[in-house]
């Protein structure tokens, strides 16, 4: 997790939660939220699979950009 990381010369704001599935199933993510900085909301049929992570970030082509992570 990048929880309030310091303010960047080129502007990007870079906070992210990165999410990891330890189990050895999937995990129905659909329907649940993330709020504050960073909102979101996960749509139907969000499976993450057994040992798979994602990433949800305030500003997604920020981290793109930066990381190559999307």
């Amino acid at each position: 997790m990048m929880y309030h990381p310091a303010p960047r010369a080129d502007g990007r704001q870079l906070e992210f939660i990165e999410i990891l599935n330890t189990q050895s199933i999937a995990e129905d993510l659909s329907g649940h939220r993330i709020s504050g900085a960073v909102n979101y909301r996960f749509p139907a049929d969000t499976l993450l699979p057994a040992g798979a992570f994602l990433v949800v970030a305030q500003n997604p082509a920020a981290l793109q950009a930066k990381f190559g992570v999307g």
